[in-house]
């Protein structure tokens, strides 16, 4: 028998069978010269959205003798390419999978909300997140489903799968993570995205939802989604949907502080956590264990000698969660002479601007709004007296989205410190960023201020 050798395959001479191709070969040089280098800054998102650059990508291929191949060149056809896929689309038309968890939810409850909460429970008790991000399931949604663990398609149309079932108006969302770079309206592309998450309508109000994240409130979707906006994939007219938090980044600060001649303080200091703050208090707490979670918290307090330490409603995520110190400091204030002096806020302030360049290239992206409240009271006792205290500001920028207020107040006895820092629009271009720079020098400069006592 006549043999040829082709690579490491023997095959029988008859079978083999030769063509040649005739192409033609463009080739684009690009080149630039002085490219002054991009480095990273705090609060920005992917570096590589703001980078000059040319891309390409293949449109459609065709051999001699078979088909053309297209490649996505519309939404449209993104779209229902997923749909057609059988670890996008397949999975969402499997309803006896989550049969059981349909029958349970309307049993407990007919009111959509809640059963849309039940829903979302019942996914994080169904299947953990692995870490891994993807827009397709890795297998399919039943193996997620036994293994009880999967990627971000596996838990996240799966809760997409429940809650249409349901009878829920639910689609799935599409998109890109925020290290994974921006996706652009006018530029289709299937490879650009990386995640999926869940949207829900009920009675006129939207909701983005995603299950990976157990410490995260029912709508507050993971901070690494929150870039720009998500593809809805639903036939025949996709949507885009705008990715945004659904509350602000918030910590409050509550003391009731008293002053003793000595100049020993006496603090009870409550810090309330919202948003992806109190997401992060919930996770570390609970992974860790009350004991160690104890432990880190007097260690973020060096200069206190902290005698209790209480932690409410961690386990309640739709309410902030409160840590709250007892403690006692003979080292926060000092004493020259007959005059006693301390930080403002307790050296719990900010103390560094994160904006420390004069010029920024590329935006300021906070990804969520941001709320930072202080509200003190020292207690000064009949042998001390005020010798002076900061001065009042207020500022903000033209477009009155970010702002800052202090104010130091006598009052009787007392003095009642109040800080407030408001950032209410996500993203601030180029051309904003001294006014913000400047907010947050101010803020920095009132914080590090001192209040002064004098002995009688």
């Amino acid at each position: 028998m006549n043999t040829s050798y082709t690579g490491y395959q023997y095959a029988p001479a008859s079978h083999i069978r030769t063509s040649s191709v005739t192409y033609l070969d463009y080739v684009q040089r690009l080149a630039a010269s002085n490219v002054p280098a991009m480095k990273e800054e705090p609060f920005t998102n992917a570096i590589e959205n703001y980078q000059a650059k040319a891309e390409y990508d293949l449109f459609s291929y065709k051999f001699p003798d078979a088909p053309e191949h297209r490649f996505s060149s519309s939404w449209e056809e993104v779209v229902t390419r997923l749909l057609n896929d059988e670890n996008f689309g397949a999975e969402l038309k499997r309803g006896n999978l989550v049969k059981h968890e349909v029958e349970e939810i309307k049993a407990a409850t007919s009111d959509p909300l809640e059963q849309a909460k039940l829903a979302l429970e019942k996914t994080r008790q169904t299947i953990k997140w692995n870490g891994r991000y993807s827009k397709y399931t890795e297998e399919t949604l039943n193996a997620a489903r036994s293994k009880g663990l999967g990627n971000a398609a596996d838990v996240n149309l799966y809760l997409v799968l429940l809650l249409k079932e349901l009878g829920l108006n639910a689609q799935p969302i599409a998109l890109s993570t925020r290290a994974n770079g921006l996706l652009i309206e006018h530029h289709p592309e299937l490879n650009g995205m990386n995640y999926v998450i869940a949207w829900l309508n009920i009675e006129g109000k939207e909701y983005l939802i995603d299950a990976t994240e157990p410490y995260n409130p029912f709508d507050l979707i993971p901070f690494r989604c929150l870039n720009g906006k998500g593809l809805m994939v639903v036939a025949p007219q996709y949507r885009w949907v705008d990715l945004t938090a659904s509350e602000a980044n918030s910590d409050l600060y509550f003391a009731d502080v008293n002053v003793e001649n000595t100049g020993r303080l006496d603090a009870s200091l409550t810090v309330s956590s919202s948003g992806y703050n109190g997401s992060e208090v919930r996770e570390r707490y609970f992974k860790e264990g009350e004991q160690e979670f104890t432990r880190w918290l007097k260690e973020q307090r060096k200069l206190w000698q902290v005698n209790r330490v209480t932690v409410e409603a961690a386990d309640s995520l739709e309410i902030p969660v409160k840590v709250v110190y007892e403690m006692t400091s003979d080292e926060v204030a000092e004493s020259q002479g007959d005059l006693i002096y301390f930080n403002i806020l307790l050296n719990l302030g900010q103390t560094t601007n994160p904006f420390k360049k004069e010029k920024r290239d590329y935006p300021v992206d906070f990804g969520a709004p941001i709320k930072d409240t202080y509200a003190f009271t020292f207690h000064i006792p009949e042998g001390l007296t005020v010798e002076s205290i900061p001065q009042p500001i207020a500022i903000k920028v033209p477009d009155k989205s970010a702002s800052f207020r202090f104010s130091a107040t006598l009052v009787g006895d007392k003095i009642v410190v109040n800080s407030i820092l408001l950032i209410n629009k996500v993203v601030y271009p180029p051309a904003e960023y001294d006014y913000l720079r400047e907010i947050f020098a101010q803020v920095v400069e009132k914080h590090s201020e001192q209040i002064v006592l004098r002995k009688k």
